[in-house]
């Protein structure tokens, strides 16, 4: 038998033993991706498959219909010029050139390069929470008009009897500069209460937000801080692990939430009290700290109560403070709690601790990949 023909027998027999063991494995891979396909068009939400380069290699009919066409062999960061509008109010979502709001979720392939993008349309869900805590505020405000008349009825009339004990021209001058000092400190504090039903209200509506770091907001609240930590010759100390960790929110809220802790804190711990604002670790995708006062602490059977909006053990308080706080940190999706002493970190002060957490901003634009 010659070589060749021994050759061509052998793959014969070679093709005739190894056709059968490979054909079904063939077939079974056809039919995994093709269930794997039909699996991603039923997703209720866009998909994007991206490759090393940025260009769109695969989407699903959801996608097209939120972003349309073309898509197939784009780039992505020409998708995101054409077919993305935000807006001022997006907050965590972005919104679309058609309005509708959508949140966009990045993961990276591994070990091949490219990046998958889930898009889901939020925009009823968005319009439901909103008509919801319409209702929430309409409720809490009819509460708020009920107790507003009692809650400036008694600065308010301090402070026109102080006025009227100044126009006496016989008033010696010690008197007059104690009546004037109460005068202006009940002022003060009916201008803490518009301050704070202002800010309630608000943070139940849409607001301008914007990417800001986390140092940026604390430098915020130490420029604003500085003349009341100054009255009192109080001492803060600011501890960041991360300072330009980005968030997403309206600045003037955040800063003005923390300074009703900072005045709690102050008004707890008394003159050369010690604040602390401390980073700490939180779950995945959140900036997490720490605000602790060297104070008497929260009672445990206030804790329970102290973010209910009007509820306030304190004389003269409106009841706001903490509810504030709580309302605008839940309107950038994040949470607040108390921290119990026994549950805090070392180095951290005694007396009360809350712990906010808030989300860390990533933009659309950081799906981009190198062109």
């Amino acid at each position: 038998m010659s070589v060749l023909t021994a050759t061509s027998h052998l793959n014969e027999v070679s093709s005739a033993t190894v056709h059968p063991l490979i054909a079904p494995v063939k077939s079974s891979a056809r039919s995994q991706e093709q269930r794997l396909k039909h699996i991603l068009q039923c997703l209720p939400s866009g998909v994007v498959l991206l490759d090393g380069w940025g260009r769109v290699i695969e989407v699903n009919h959801v996608a097209v219909e939120m972003l349309g066409e073309p898509l197939l062999g784009e780039s992505w960061l020409n998708v995101i010029n054409r077919c993305f509008r935000p807006r001022s109010d997006d907050g965590l979502e972005v919104s679309l050139t058609d309005g509708r709001r959508v949140k966009l979720q990045i993961s990276a392939l591994t070990p091949d390069s490219g990046q998958l993008i889930v898009l889901t349309d939020l925009t009823e869900t968005r319009e439901l929470q909103n008509r919801l805590s319409h209702l929430q505020r309409l409720s809490t405000l009819g509460k708020m008009m009920a107790t507003l008349a009692h809650q400036i009825r008694t600065p308010l009339s301090s402070a026109m009897l102080y006025a009227e004990n100044l126009r006496s021209p016989k008033l010696p001058n010690q008197s007059r500069e104690q009546f004037q000092d109460k005068l202006l400190a009940r002022l003060h504090d009916l201008e803490q209460q518009v301050n704070d039903m202002l800010l309630f209200a608000r943070s139940g509506t849409a607001q301008a937000v914007a990417s800001m770091t986390l140092q940026q907001l604390c430098d915020e609240l130490v420029l604003r801080s500085e003349a009341l930590l100054n009255h009192h010759h109080a001492v803060f100390k600011i501890s960041l692990t991360t300072p330009q960790a980005s968030l997403l929110g309206n600045k003037n809220s955040l800063v003005e939430a923390l300074l009703n802790l900072l005045q709690n804190s102050l008004q707890a711990a008394g003159d050369n009290a010690q604040l602390c604002l401390a980073q700490q670790i939180g779950k995945a995708g959140q900036l997490t700290w720490q605000f602790s006062d060297n104070g008497p602490g929260i009672p445990p059977a206030v804790q329970a109560q102290m973010f209910e909006p009007f509820y306030s053990n304190k004389a003269g308080g409106s009841g706001l403070g903490l509810a504030v706080v709580q309302a605008v940190v839940h309107s950038h999706q994040g949470s607040i709690h108390y921290v119990d002493l026994a549950a805090r970190p070392e180095g951290a002060l005694s007396g009360a601790c809350f712990e906010i957490s808030l989300p860390i901003h990533h933009s659309a634009s950081a799906a981009k990949t190198k062109e």
